[in-house]
């Protein structure tokens, strides 16, 4: 017969998670215009954890993450950033990838 144990270790686990997806989106902020490196490192890692535990990054955050090569969109650098009327089309520069997101509101 398996045991289970206290329900407060699923939730100390979460909060855990946040607390580390805040502390990486911190490194991810302040590295994106000084070392690419440290930044696709932070986002790599903000999308393992956040996949692991279950918990979103922010909005803003999850932006500026390439779904499909795991690297950080700066920008200029990586990432081009095209404005229509409609959308915002950002084109990861690595991997080839499409973002469209609607600045129209629904």
């Amino acid at each position: 017969m398996s045991r289970r144990g206290p329900r407060r270790v699923r939730t100390d686990r979460k909060s855990n998670a946040k607390k580390s997806i805040t502390h990486l989106s911190d490194v991810l902020e302040s590295s994106l215009n000084t070392d690419n490196e440290l930044s696709d490192i932070a986002a790599r890692d903000i999308l393992r954890v956040s996949k692991k535990h279950g918990v979103r990054p922010e909005n803003s955050i999850g932006k500026k993450i390439c779904r499909s090569c795991e690297k950080a969109l700066i920008p200029g650098k990586t990432a081009q950033v095209r404005v229509t009327s409609k959308n915002n089309i950002i084109t990861c520069l690595r991997c080839g990838r499409v973002n469209r997101n609607s600045l129209v509101k629904q």
